[in-house]
């Protein structure tokens, strides 16, 4: 280990700059000096957690999809689980109610926030259609070991991913004469979710779009097929017949002033529509509350897309409030999320999509999330408020086959995180920020990352280049700092190379964080290329940079400290 002092070059500050930690920490950890403070994420009995030894504390849990495996249902088939451990852990044993062993693995790594983790995979099919009960038994390093249990139910039969509907082949139906339709009936209210209900988050003001809107739209309205408007009628049956009906080449209006109230998932299934106008679509019903694009050559523009209601982070395809899922060539201008149970604008499977002065606030979960493999996009000048994890989020999962490709974000503002950071990039390749604005951020402002927990494609050939960082890592639970390259799932797909952060100011981060940048790598790790140059840094930690990594796999030149140039490679 060698630390070195800037005493040299800044006498009124003594700031520790590089610390380069050896790789002898554990297989896939973070340097156990570097761990924060944990996060509890759920009790242990909430967990379904049963003590040996030693005692349970908080922060373990048992998910299977990003959610909590205690009391949900599964589909009748192969199941990701992950485990995760406040403590370290060396094994995992997964069995059945009668103790038969179904999996194993030593495997364990650790995720961004410092919690141990461990991913095994089971065959629910043979248990279709009945309660069942999963036991985990986790064996510490000392021997001792420590059991987490989860009920839960698995689907009657399999539950295959939904996929995208083709586009229509068959002669569109004419657009109807506007007249006055038979109302359509109003849906059951659903069941109030039985889970304490959490505030939505409140917007903080995020700049208005750079483009001004254009109040006046010529096309069909939303109310020539029976829609209201007057937010109290649940005009979820009309305004789905004007997608479904609508010729290819129509532009489908939604006045200004007008909020259509809806209570089901809006389809955007046929090519070539248009939706525009300055109105707004409001859900009601949180868990059916997206407007969902999966044809080609769809545009949406002006639209607000509002949920009220929201009491919880529920994450499917069916509740991110705008998804574009599998199409071609969407286009998206200026159009405002107000509220979301997952996502506010989420990209599933798009290609050469364009997203323009998208303004998104107060979301459960990431406010942008490409994924899937989304490739060839275009996102710019988005502003996201108050967003429940990460501002805009480029994240590649493993299990999708291949990562996201070749996607730009250009001037993207974030203010204000509750959770998670502000600009990402979780695997992918050829991914590109620029102009960064990132302010309060809950973890780290820029974090590019191959995550453990998660089990994403390494980033390759990233770059964020310039932009301001204000106030970065305010949560104290969590340890990233401004900026954090972390190389965590070693075993994963994929090597992690030429990464680039550069010319970024940084202002006020959290002073109690560990460093300003980090640069972490796995036991056996070979990330390299990683640039991190031409930082200028006011305030915040006094350990400047932390580099698990010899100098040959990275450089940090061009870094300048209240005012002063300052050298930071060693």
């Amino acid at each position: 280990m060698a630390t070195s002092s800037a005493a040299a070059h800044h006498p009124r500050r003594n700031r520790s700059l590089v610390v380069v930690l050896g790789l002898g920490l554990g297989l896939g950890l973070l340097p156990q000096g570097l761990v924060p403070p944990l996060v509890p994420t759920a009790a242990a009995a909430d967990a379904g957690a049963v003590a040996t030894t030693p005692a349970v504390g908080s922060g373990y849990s048992l998910t299977a999809g990003g959610r909590k495996l205690f009391g949900s249902t599964q589909p009748a088939g192969v199941v990701d689980v992950v485990v995760t451990s406040p403590q370290r852990i060396t094994a995992v044993r997964l069995a059945d109610a009668r103790s038969r062993t179904l999996t194993s693995t030593t495997a364990v790594g650790r995720d961004s926030l410092g919690q141990h983790v461990a991913a095994l995979r089971v065959d629910l099919a043979a248990l279709a259609g009945s309660s069942t009960k999963l036991v985990a038994h986790l064996t510490y390093p000392s021997g001792s070991t420590h059991r987490l249990e989860a009920t839960f139910r698995v689907a009657a039969a399999p539950v295959a991913a939904p996929t995208p509907a083709p586009a229509a082949t068959a002669a569109p139906a004419p657009i109807p004469t506007p007249a006055t339709p038979t109302p359509a009936p109003t849906p059951p209210t659903p069941a109030v979710p039985t889970q304490t209900p959490t505030p939505t988050p409140t917007p903080t003001g995020a700049p208005a779009p750079a483009v001004p809107v254009t109040s006046a739209v010529s096309g069909t309205p939303l109310t020539a097929f029976g829609a209201v408007g007057d937010g109290v009628t649940d005009d979820t049956a009309a305004i789905q017949r004007a997608f479904d009906t609508a010729r290819a080449g129509t532009t489908l209006v939604v006045p200004a002033g007008k909020i259509f109230r809806h209570t089901d998932v809006l389809r955007l299934k046929r090519p070539d529509l248009t939706l525009a106008g300055t109105g707004t679509l409001r859900a009601t019903r949180e868990e059916k509350s997206s407007l969902l694009v999966s044809g080609d050559r769809t545009t949406v523009r002006d639209v607000t897309l509002e949920l009220v209601g929201s009491t919880r982070r529920i994450g499917t395809w069916e509740d991110m409030k705008l998804t574009v899922l599998g199409a071609k060539d969407v286009t998206l201008e200026r159009v405002r999320v107000r509220g979301s149970a997952g996502a506010g604008v989420y990209f599933w499977g798009a290609e050469r999509f364009t997203a323009t002065d998208l303004s998104v606030s107060g979301t459960r979960a990431d406010g942008i999330h490409v994924t899937g493999p989304s490739s060839d996009g275009t996102i710019t000048r988005p502003v996201v408020t108050g967003s429940g994890d990460d501002g805009v989020a480029v994240v590649s999962y493993a299990q999708d086959g291949q990562p996201v490709r070749r996607v730009t974000v250009t001037s993207p503002t974030v203010l204000g995180t509750t959770w998670g950071r502000g600009v990402t990039v979780v695997g992918g390749e050829d991914i590109t920020y620029s102009d960064i604005r990132v302010e309060r951020s809950n973890a780290a402002a820029v974090y590019i990352a191959k995550e453990p927990g998660w089990r994403t494609f390494a980033p390759v050939r990233v770059r964020v280049v310039g932009g301001t960082v204000v106030d970065a890592n305010q949560s104290r639970t969590v340890d990233h700092g401004a900026v954090l390259v972390w190389d965590g799932w070693v075993a994963g797909p994929g090597q992690m190379r030429d990464v680039v952060v550069e010319g970024l100011s940084i202002t006020g981060t959290r002073s109690s964080a560990s460093r300003q940048v980090g640069f972490l790598r796995g036991l056996g790790s070979t990330a390299t290329g990683v640039h991190l140059n031409r930082f200028s840094i006011t305030g915040g930690p006094t350990n400047l940079l932390v580099a698990q990594a010899p100098p040959g796999d990275y450089e940090a030149k061009g870094w300048v400290v209240d005012g002063r140039a300052v050298c930071v490679e060693r």
